[in-house]
């Protein structure tokens, strides 16, 4: 793992702990960089959820993650998917459509290492 994904990963595990988000369930994908930031986040939650490696992840554009996403079993509270970037952020910017407003344009311009 690079030196800024050991540094961005525990910065994202706080957020992700400090947003009172429920997780059920956690995919993320096989790749060993994956692997190593969703350990680094595990430790900050209380109760981590169920985690499940997804191959589909790997590499995967926007279509190829939409029935990843939409096919995880209903009644979830809260999602986390653990990725690749460009596709993670193509299906971020087509699920959040026009709103919310205040989001939006940080959505649009792009994620940053461990968003």
């Amino acid at each position: 793992m690079a030196d800024r994904g050991r540094h961005d990963a525990p910065q994202a595990r706080r957020r992700l702990a400090q947003s009172g988000v429920g997780i059920d369930l956690a995919l993320c994908s096989p790749a060993l960089r994956s692997r190593q930031t969703w350990q680094l986040m595990l430790p900050e939650l209380s109760a981590p959820p169920t985690t499940v490696y997804e191959d589909r992840l790997y590499r995967a554009d926007a279509e190829g993650l939409l029935p990843v996403v939409t096919g995880t079993t209903s009644g979830l509270t809260g999602l986390v998917m653990v990725g690749h970037n460009p596709g993670d952020h193509e299906l971020v910017s087509r699920l959040c459509g026009d709103g919310p407003k205040q989001l939006v344009p940080r959505v649009h311009s792009g994620f940053p290492k461990s968003a």
